[in-house]
């Protein structure tokens, strides 16, 4: 079914008035078609053949008398609304003469005349000497209700016309701001809530378009709000890792180096069955110092601090091609100078966790990160070809984290499915967010 906007309701309303009303003019004028053309014709009919008699009242016999008195008939045809013709005594009656051209059949069958006809005597010396035979003739007056009702439809048709362009113009005038508040509506969907709307619109609406732009600046210094909430947030959480980071490396890894040297000097006084318990503990003590190294490397990741964001994603791949035999990883990064380090550590970590899932969960065997300016917005990709996951369902913990941090800088983030198979993330920052 189709629906139609407002606009398009009330115009054509508006033009089923209109037709209602002209049809309804139309048939009064016909209904009173009849009663206008009786009176015509028959008044015609009556004037003619007093004209007539008068005519004849002072002739007097001639040789030409018949032709006279034809002649006399015919000189009628320039009349509107009679036929007369002349019939000489003892002749057989003339045949009628054709009506002139009139309107179409169907429409002198809506407005039908009464017929009228006259036989006035020709007496000449007190004798008959023929008959004119008058006949009304509707056919002109149909034809000027004919006209008229013409020129009333094309009248109407053209008003109407003009009347619904000027109705749908000012319909539209008036429902312009609606319009705009669809529009302001649809960019706070997108998340612009820097969309503001003019306010210069009728006094109905000037409230609903004052409101939209208050709900702006409320969204506006919420997301503000929130976003630096999410930025302090993801500060803190990275400020708990190098401070765990640090406890790790400063308590943690001097006991494991002590533990290490004794249990190393204690293996080489030992013999027998303590010799084989030390290297159990030295074997353990090594395990320890490699997983307390991972999780160093986890929490604050060296390569990130020491040689940079590129050089750190190389080394980050290179980490993971280790630890997965037949894992790929190629890394492209252009990343701009100077980027606050937080961002830098978001972005790490973002590639981190990608990286992560594509290689436990979507059991890729290649994986392609590349980071690059497009258009003033700082783009991080990761596209895997691993089986992939629903990008509508709802993540785990490291896709919730991934969407903090982007989030923290102003960010998006959005998930692809790739045919045949295979996941693409994109992370996208405007610099002006990352600035702020």
């Amino acid at each position: 079914m189709i629906r139609l906007s407002l606009r398009w309701r009330l115009s054509l309303a508006l033009a089923a008035v209109l037709a209602l009303l002209l049809a309804l003019d139309v048939a009064l004028t016909l209904r009173g078609a009849g009663r206008r053309v009786d009176p015509e014709i028959a008044n015609a009919t009556m004037l003619t053949g007093e004209i007539l008699r008068e005519s004849v009242r002072g002739l007097k016999p001639a040789p030409d008398l018949d032709q006279r008195l034809a002649a006399l008939a015919a000189s009628f045809d320039r009349l509107r609304h009679v036929r007369v013709a002349y019939q000489p005594e003892g002749a057989p009656a003339p045949k009628p003469k054709a009506t002139r051209p009139g309107p179409p059949a169907w429409f002198v069958a809506l407005a039908p005349a009464r017929p009228t006809s006259a036989r006035i005597e020709a007496m000449v010396d007190g004798r008959p000497v023929g008959a004119f035979l008058i006949a009304g003739d509707p056919a002109d007056e149909i034809g000027e209700l004919w006209d008229s009702l013409v020129a009333l439809t094309l009248d109407g048709a053209v008003s109407a016309a003009l009347g619904l362009a000027l109705v749908y113009l000012v319909v539209r005038a008036g429902l312009a701001p609606l319009e705009r508040l669809n529009a302001g509506l649809a960019a706070l969907g997108r998340r612009d809530y820097a969309a503001r709307l003019p306010e210069q619109a009728a006094p109905e609406f000037q409230p609903l378009l004052a409101r939209f732009n208050a709900l702006g600046d409320s969204l506006g210094r919420a997301e503000r709000e929130n976003r630096l909430l999410r930025a302090r947030l993801v500060s803190i959480q990275d400020e708990e890792r190098k401070e765990i980071a640090r406890e790790l490396h400063d308590e943690i890894g001097p006991y494991l180096f002590a533990a290490r040297a004794q249990a190393g000097a204690a293996r080489r006084a030992a013999q027998g069955t303590s010799a084989q318990a030390l290297d159990a503990v030295i074997e353990t003590i090594d395990a320890l110092q490699a997983t307390n190294r991972r999780i160093l490397d986890k929490l604050r990741p060296a390569a990130l601090e020491e040689l940079g964001l590129g050089p750190a994603l190389q080394a980050l791949g290179r980490f993971f091609e280790r630890n997965r035999p037949g894992f790929e990883v190629h890394v492209e990064s252009a990343a701009p100078p100077n980027l606050p380090p937080g961002f830098e550590a978001a972005l790490y970590r973002i590639a981190q966790e990608a990286l992560t899932n594509a290689a436990r969960h979507a059991e890729a065997d290649a994986v392609r990160i590349r980071l690059a300016l497009e258009d003033g917005t700082l783009v991080l990709g990761v596209a895997d070809d691993g089986r992939g996951i629903d990008p509508a369902a709802p993540g785990g913990r490291g896709l919730l984290g991934m969407r903090e941090r982007v989030a923290a800088y102003g960010g998006t983030l959005a998930l692809t499915q790739t045919r045949p198979h295979g996941l693409t993330l994109r992370a996208s920052f405007p610099l002006a967010a990352i600035e702020a």
